[in-house]
Parts: structure tokens; C-alpha cells; sequence
């Protein structure tokens, strides 16, 4: 549970404003619990936001995401979800899918390149 944080809120063709939470929780990623702050388990740890801002997990929308590693990396800059635009190793992606962690960012593959004749990703060296 994150309390009394900065978070930015994006609204419909609006720029993303900044509001302030008075006295109400917000239920983190990672957090178990619930919004009313009753938490289901004892472990569930608490954080103090007053002079902090949380902001919720960015989205990278063009990736070529070929290892655990590039997912892990992105989480410790923010970015929660990969958008990976096509994988040659389709058995990664979707063993990424399945196994969902909280120590990566999720991966959304679009799968296997498809491309015109002398298209993206036929290029040749000259």
C-alpha cells in the first residue's frame, strides 16, 4: 500500500495532471491487500508517499525482446509491460506469458515477422 503519494493521472486528450491523495491508499503492483487498506495477509508492508510521486508502470510499445534479462532491466527502469513487435523464438514469448513474475516486466509478443518481398527486415547488406 502506497499513502498520501503524488500520482499522475492521465485524462481522455488532457495533459496528465497531478493529484493528491488525502488520507486514501492505493493498492501498489506488488502489494497484497486491498484498496480499503484491510490487508488479507500480515505481510502486507506499507509506504509512506508524502513528498513522492508513483507513477503506474510504463508501457514500452516497440520492443525485440529476446531474453528474461531485457525484462528484468526494463523493470528497474519503470516499464512494467514489453510490446515486442516480433520474436524468432516464439517458445520464449509464449514461456514468458505463462510464467508470470513480479521480478520482470510482462511480455505481449505480436509473434513471427511478416513481411512484403524486399520488405522490413529483408534488408541486405550492400
Amino acid at each position: 500500500m502506497v499513502k498520501h503519494a503524488c500520482y499522475y493521472w492521465l485524462l481522455l486528450a488532457e495533459n496528465p495532471l497531478t493529484r493528491r491523495l488525502f488520507g486514501s491508499m492505493l493498492l501498489a503492483p506488488t502489494a497484497k491487500g486491498n484498496p480499503t487498506g484491510q490487508s488479507k495477509e500480515s505481510g502486507t508492508r506499507t509506504i509512506e508517499g508524502t513528498g513522492k510521486t508513483l507513477l503506474p508502470g510504463l508501457i514500452d510499445s516497440h520492443t525485440h525482446t529476446f531474453s528474461q534479462a531485457q525484462l528484468k532491466q526494463a523493470l528497474i527502469f519503470g516499464v512494467t509491460t514489453h510490446l515486442d513487435m516480433f520474436t524468432p523464438d516464439l517458445k520464449f514469448a509464449a514461456q514468458m506469458k505463462q510464467e508470470r513474475s513480479s521480478d520482470r516486466a510482462e511480455l505481449f509478443s505480436a509473434g513471427t515477422l511478416i513481411t512484403a518481398p524486399e520488405g522490413k527486415g529483408t534488408e541486405r547488406n550492400s
